[in-house]
């Protein structure tokens, strides 16, 4: 949400959607948004799925090449979300060569994204996946030591048991 609202949408941008890729459902998520996606508090207005190479998102996802369409006219694959507009702008957020999300930016004006719009978020996109890498490393982490201290607890009972037995 902070990337969305206070740091994506800070550039000038009015619609700014934030996707997550879902590893176990193959598919990235609407996660956080700033613009007509998110009218209240912390809600995204219907989120949608966007499966690996559907539309201009899931073609960065795959890629993990950034994409400006300056007319989504032109685009065949364009994805509607919410509304039509005219330009968009989706940035990978990828660690490793790893998808972990896209940035994805629409506008009404045909043409509205440069270059240096690309570059800016590039360089957010690069430090956001860092640290979004670092947190679902760490999340994996406290997950593994959890299955383990449960498995060293179900090991401790048992040999308990063995020992009531033997005794």
């Amino acid at each position: 949400w902070h990337l969305a609202r206070d740091v994506v949408a800070h550039l000038g941008f009015n619609d700014v959607v934030i996707y997550l890729y879902d590893k176990k459902k193959d598919v990235l998520l609407q996660k956080a948004a700033f613009g007509n996606k998110n009218p209240i508090s912390y809600e995204i207005l219907h989120p949608i799925e966007i499966k690996l190479g559907q539309g201009v998102v899931g073609r960065v996802a795959q890629s993990l090449e950034p994409m400006r369409i300056d007319d989504t006219r032109l685009f065949p694959d364009y994805v509607v979300d919410d509304q039509a507009r005219l330009s968009e702008l989706a940035i990978p957020l990828a660690a490793d060569n790893k998808i972990i999300g896209v940035i994805d930016s629409e506008h009404e004006q045909v043409g509205f994204y440069s270059e240096q719009d690309v570059s800016t978020l590039m360089a957010i996109a690069s430090i956001a996946a860092t640290k979004i890498a670092k947190a679902q490393t760490r999340a994996e982490l406290q997950q593994t030591i959890e299955k383990l201290e449960h498995s060293n607890k179900v090991q401790k009972t048992l040999f308990d048991i063995a020992e009531l037995i033997f005794e």
